[in-house]
């Protein structure tokens, strides 16, 4: 029956591009007599490329024929175009309107290269210019979707988990975990650079990252392959944000929310000469409760008994983060760039529990527990970086070497107190662990680059990346007689991984298609050091992992999309550490080493409407998964939780998301999406668990926005989540309202927001998970209504650049 849908499926698509194919064959007679403009737009004062540019194409009466936006490298391109005359009108915000007069398509000149296009930067009192341009907040391209966020309301006074949550395809949970079309196994990077550190640590690092200093995010579900082929579901890369206007710029942003939340950014960008200076640094505090209670029911409650647990936790802490760089342009060919990231994150946190054990209508007995928690994240990152251009022949070789110490340590004390059916105190037994986890890894990635010709281009590189994690975690009981710790458990454990790669991809047009083809071949070696059972586990392989992404332009209204990639699954250290950490006694966990990567082949294809100040696109997309990994979950007869690893199936997930987005006039604009997600597990492998084979959700997100000028903006945030399955777990819906308010207050200078979060306190989760012979019941309610109050002051004209740095290529992130 799968089998017979996914055959369906794939059809479907050959079908599609076929179909197409025929399309383009028959009007291709037609098309040869169509011309080409192109060319390339440079700011005259820096020799820096202009993206985002408007460039207009009009007939030699000025009427309009159609318009394009620059791209990364400055360039554009008009195709199709008809015999006769033209002009092309270049605008953006800051420069002077730019005009390129008497360009003549004929049958004996089809292809016009205007070349480098010079564009003056605008020479008005800046202080006396209203700049009310926004850029497209989605901008779709042929890898990737770019999500512009910089200017969105409802992220004011938030985190990146904030923006996140708004974005269509991406959902976070409430205690921070990011899925990506429903899948926890997304790699999350920033500025083009892996975190260093655990998916869980990476949470909660992000989580505390202000929203105000994130300037776009990178969506990318079908990465070619040039990018890691990790992460099942794909990749959502962070850009932070970074200037390089001339002279002295900065910002500064002050959010206060309520239940003690505060929130300082300061960003500073000096552009001299040959030398661009910046730095940005964020402070921020934050209280967060939350109360929680499980009920594990046996099927058999007579033979088997019952636990009921709730518990409140109590968070807060806070972080700071310094984000600090130099690009020296030696001269016009050769830029050096050095850039140095300092996080530092530390959580207080208290939770209470309180469980009634019983038999059958009998209670059994009591007991309270009592956890104290210290956390401290440190994070340094050093980047090297070395760029070479070789401007006549459009070639440039980028190199990359990086460094990252990054060090969690983790303090534990907990207090049991035991108390009969009576609910009269026994006794007392207290447990205290010590965690210290230090990580250290380094890479070093060169990247040559060369456009071939306006629709062609190469790429080939190598990167290497070493890491080792060393893993230490010490257990102590209390001892009432002696009246101090005793040390009863500890283990000690080393990791380490060396990847190497080579990758090559190559982008070209044939007949009206636009394609990109890459293959990544890697190798892939690691060792496992477990110090006090002296137990070694080494794992090495070679894999291959090619990417192709085609598109088609149907028409100026109407664009498709077909990508397909090979992507895997790597195990980490921790999932397959066979050390049993005792440090929960009602959850005990156990690493499985025996976990196999999961390899995954997704196939995705889409729709672009575009539409008069707007957008509607439609994606379909399938994936198949081989040794899927997934965490299980086993009830003892005591009624503890015995968590694992396992690779448990083969796995078919496919689904459809549709977006739309538009201004419909000055003061309104609306954006939505819905999106399907479904998952079929194959030759399950997981003794007799009660793991759901079946799987599917649908979530659906509206964001109208009111721009009243010189007044107010409004906007309001409906997220809604289905019911879904996944693994051994039922979940309920969950949906929510955001409300936020923004005021200019001085000319493109100072504004004031007001945001509201989950205004009507819907936000909760429930869910049912079954374990062998017992049924477990959750229900969450994080601390999910907030109110805060921002303020932000741009000072000497400050703006996020408008084009990428001069060191972040569009496709340099790996």
């Amino acid at each position: 029956m799968h089998n017979i849908k996914t055959s369906n499926l794939i059809y479907l698509v050959i079908f599609s591009f076929i179909f197409i194919l025929n399309n383009v064959y028959s009007q291709t007679q037609a098309k040869e007599n169509l011309g080409i403009i192109n060319g390339k737009i440079i700011d005259v004062s820096n020799n820096q490329a202009v993206e985002f540019a408007n460039v207009v194409l009009l007939k030699e009466d000025s009427s309009l024929v159609t318009g394009v936006m620059s791209t990364q490298d400055g360039s554009f391109a008009f195709n199709n175009v008809n015999n006769g005359k033209y002009i092309v009108k270049i605008i953006f915000i800051g420069y002077t309107t730019k005009f390129v007069n008497n360009i003549s398509i004929n049958n004996s000149k089809r292809k016009i290269n205007l070349g480098i296009i010079n564009f003056q930067p605008s020479v008005l009192n800046l202080k006396e210019v209203v700049v009310t341009g926004e850029k497209d907040l989605v901008i779709n391209k042929i890898d990737r979707k770019v999500i512009n966020v910089d200017n969105d309301l409802k992220n004011s006074g938030g985190t990146v988990t904030d923006i996140l949550q708004n974005i269509p395809s991406i959902s976070a949970e409430q205690d921070g975990t990011i899925k990506l079309r429903g899948n926890k196994n997304v790699i999350v990077l920033i500025d083009g650079k892996p975190t260093g550190m655990s998916s869980a640590d990476g949470a909660d690092i992000i989580g505390q990252l202000p929203a105000s200093t994130i300037d776009r995010i990178e969506i990318i579900t079908n990465p070619s392959a040039k990018f890691d082929p990790d992460g099942t579901s794909g990749m959502i890369n962070i850009i932070m944000k970074k200037d390089e206007n001339k002279g002295l710029n900065g910002s500064i942003n002050l959010n206060v929310g309520t239940n003690d939340k505060y929130n300082l950014s300061l960003s500073l960008n000096k552009n001299y000469k040959r030398t661009n200076y910046y730095l940005s640094f964020d402070n921020r505090f934050n209280n967060r409760n939350s109360n929680e209670s499980i009920n594990s029911i046996p099927n058999d409650n007579i033979l088997n008994q019952s636990i009921y647990q709730t518990s409140n936790s109590y968070n807060n802490g806070g972080m700071y983060n310094i984000n600090t760089g130099i690009d020296f342009r030696i001269n016009k060919n050769d830029i050096l760039g050095i850039n140095i990231k300092i996080r530092d994150f530390q959580r207080n946190q208290t939770e209470k529990f309180n469980y009634k054990y019983m038999l059958s209508d009998s209670i059994l007995r009591y007991m309270k527990r009592t956890s104290d928690e210290y956390r401290h994240f440190q994070s340094n990152q050093y980047l090297l970086s070395y760029k070479k251009v070789f401007k006549k022949d459009e070639k440039e070789i980028l190199t990359e070497a990086s460094l990252s110490d990054n060090h969690h340590k983790r303090n534990q004390d907990i207090e049991q107190l035991n108390f009969n059916n009576n609910n009269e105190f026994e006794n007392e037994s207290n447990q205290r662990t010590r965690i210290d986890n230090k990580n250290k890894a380094i890479f070093l990635q060169s990247n040559f680059f060369n456009k071939i010709n306006d629709d062609a281009q190469f790429e080939l590189g190598f990167k290497t990346s070493l890491s080792n994690m060393d893993m230490s975690n010490n257990m102590y009981t209390a001892d009432e007689l002696l009246n101090n710790w005793v040390h009863s458990m500890s283990y000690s454990y080393t990791y380490q991984e060396n990847i190497n790669s080579i990758y090559s991809t190559y982008s070209n047009k044939l007949l009206s298609f636009s394609y990109q083809a890459g293959l990544r071949l890697e190798s892939f070696d690691s060792k496992a050091e477990f110090i006090d059972s002296k137990e070694k586990i080494n794992i090495n392989y070679y894999n291959y992992y090619p990417s192709l992404h085609i598109s088609k332009e149907l028409n100026s209204k109407y664009e498709y999309l077909l990508s397909y990639s090979k992507r895997v699954n790597r195990p980490g250290p921790r999932q397959m550490n066979p050390y049993i950490d005792y440090s929960d006694s009602a959850n005990i966990m156990q690493g499985n080493p025996n976990l196999k990567p999961e390899y995954i082949n997704s196939i995705e294809t889409g729709i672009i409407r575009r539409l008069k100040e707007g957008s509607l696109m439609l994606n379909l997309f399938y994936k198949q998964s081989d040794n899927v990994i997934s965490r299980v979950i086993y009830k003892n007869e005591n009624g503890i939780n015995y968590l694992t690893y396992q690779n448990i199936a083969k796995n078919i997930n496919y689904g459809t998301e549709l977006s739309f987005s538009k201004n419909f006039s000055k003061i309104f604009k609306l954006s939505s999406s819905i999106s399907y997600y479904k998952n079929i597990f194959e030759e399950p492998d997981i003794s007799n668990l009660p793991v759901n084979l079946n799987e599917n959700s649908w979530s659906y997100r509206l964001s109208p926005t009111i721009n009243l000028k010189k007044i107010v903006s409004l906007n309001i945030s409906f997220i809604y989540n289905s019911p879904t399955v996944s693994g051994q777990s039922k979940y309920n819906e969950s949906y929510y309202c955001d409300i936020s308010l923004k005021r200019n207050i001085i000319k493109n200078k100072l504004d004031i927001t007001l945001r509201a979060t989950d205004i009507f306190n819907t936000k909760k989760d429930h869910y049912i998970t079954n374990a062998t012979s017992y049924q477990i019941t959750t229900d969450k309610k994080h601390e999910s209504q907030v109110v805060y109050l921002g303020i932000s002051y741009k000072f000497n004209n400050f703006k996020e650049k408008q084009t990428k740095p001069t060191l972040e290529r569009e496709q340099d992130y790996d």
